[in-house]
């Protein structure tokens, strides 16, 4: 029992000294900044969804008037088109952590490369 005494009084003497106003005003805004924070990366994280999105949208499309092009230069350029926006989305994604929403983008990226090796790409 001793020794839980001098134990407890050297905790006392030794720990934390008690927080006071400013301690708690800087852990306030802590929290605030944390909080802000993770608003402005989840806002860049939908902005980087809707970037992909659109990236791989536009590489769908055009692979599409790729494959009932007519002519063959038409053909190459929309296929090449269709190879950018799948180069670009396939660069953001692999950059990012995959979440949810990302996997999805990812499924749709794997159709625009179905599409592509339709169009004659290799990868």
């Amino acid at each position: 029992m001793a020794f839980s005494e001098k134990l407890d009084a050297w905790v006392q003497r030794n720990g934390s000294p008690p927080r006071d106003r400013q301690t708690d005003d800087i852990f306030a805004d802590l929290r605030k900044t944390l909080s802000k924070t993770a608003e402005l990366m989840e806002a860049a994280r939908q902005h980087q969804r809707t970037f992909l999105a659109v990236e791989i949208a536009t590489g769908l499309r055009m692979a599409e008037i790729a494959r009932v092009s007519d002519t063959p230069g038409a053909k190459a350029r929309r296929t090449a088109e269709a190879r950018r926006a799948y180069e670009e989305a396939n660069k953001w994604l692999s950059g990012v952590s995959v979440y949810t929403q990302e996997r999805k983008l990812e499924a749709q990226l794997r159709t625009l490369e179905r599409a592509l090796q339709d169009l004659g790409e290799k990868f």
